[in-house]
């Protein structure tokens, strides 16, 4: 998946039988428009036999959250996911976002944007 130049205002799927093949549109682009999850936030990754896509919210600025999203139906013509569960950016202090989720089978990784105070700022 992807989203289109820029702004990001659409995800788009595409397929290919080889990474050096030729890029065929999915028929059910866009997949969203809405700032909650357009935006992906890391690679999509299997677990317990299910798919997941990170997605990252524009709501509330740059940022703010990302969600793991099921991906529940992926066909030639069909792509449905639902959310599972949202990581806002709360519980740390000055902790103002968190936008990437990376994960492979040893490791689990997080980003983090925290908000310095003036005097800690060069």
């Amino acid at each position: 998946t992807t989203c289109e130049a820029d702004y990001c205002s659409s995800l788009l799927l595409f397929s290919s039988p080889t990474l050096e093949g030729e890029w065929r549109y999915h028929p059910g682009n866009p997949l969203s428009g809405h700032l909650r999850n357009v935006r992906n936030a890391g690679a999509i990754f299997q677990a317990g036999g299910r798919l997941f896509r990170p997605s990252q919210s524009a709501r509330g600025g740059y940022g703010s959250s990302f969600t793991l999203n099921e991906i529940v139906r992926l066909t030639e013509t069909d792509y449905e996911e639902r959310p599972v569960n949202t990581v806002e950016a709360i519980g740390l202090p000055n902790m103002v976002g968190t936008h990437t989720y990376g994960r492979t089978d040893a490791w689990e990784v997080v980003d983090g944007c925290f908000a310095l105070p003036e005097s800690d700022v060069l």
